[in-house]
C-alpha cells in the first residue's frame, strides 16, 4: 500500500468534489539522474443527485525541463474497454497513478470532464498544485 501525504488538495465545481493527495516515492527515484517519482490517489465524488460518467481527463504537468499535457478517456479508469467510470449519486470514486519528475519540483492543474444522466457535461477544474521531492542527504 502506498502511503500518502495527510493533507489532500481538495477542488468542489458543480457537485464534484476531487480529493488528490500526493506521495514523494524515494524508493522508486533517482535523483542523481534526475528521475523523481510521485504518486498519487485522486477520489472522485458525486454530490448530484444523478449519476456522472467520467468522459476525458486532462493533466498538465511542468517543472524546470519539460512542460506535459496527457490526455485520457475515462476508459482508461474503468476495468472493462467499453464502459466509461459511472459514479452514482453520493457514491466515491478512487484510483491511483503516478508521474516522473525530471526535477524536484513539480507542477500540476487539469480538468475532468463528466457526463451526467441528463446529458449536461460538466467540466471540473483541478488548481494547480506544487509538490516537492523531500530528500535526505
Amino acid at each position: 500500500m502506498i502511503e500518502m501525504d495527510d493533507k489532500p488538495t481538495i477542488t468542489k465545481m458543480d457537485g464534484v468534489v476531487v480529493e488528490m493527495t500526493l506521495k514523494y516515492q524515494s524508493d522508486h527515484s533517482s535523483p542523481e539522474d534526475s528521475k523523481y517519482l510521485f504518486h498519487y490517489r485522486i477520489k472522485i465524488t458525486n454530490l448530484n443527485n444523478q449519476a456522472i460518467a467520467l468522459l476525458k481527463c486532462c493533466w498538465r504537468f511542468s517543472d524546470d525541463c519539460v512542460d506535459e499535457e496527457f490526455h485520457n478517456s475515462g476508459r482508461k479508469y474503468s476495468n472493462k474497454d467499453d464502459i466509461d467510470v459511472e459514479i452514482a449519486p453520493n457514491e466515491d470514486y478512487i484510483y491511483l497513478s503516478s508521474h516522473t519528475s525530471r526535477s524536484r519540483l513539480c507542477t500540476q492543474s487539469g480538468y475532468y470532464l463528466f457526463a451526467r444522466e441528463d446529458g449536461d457535461i460538466l467540466k471540473v477544474d483541478v488548481d494547480r498544485i506544487s509538490y516537492y521531492a523531500e530528500i535526505n542527504e
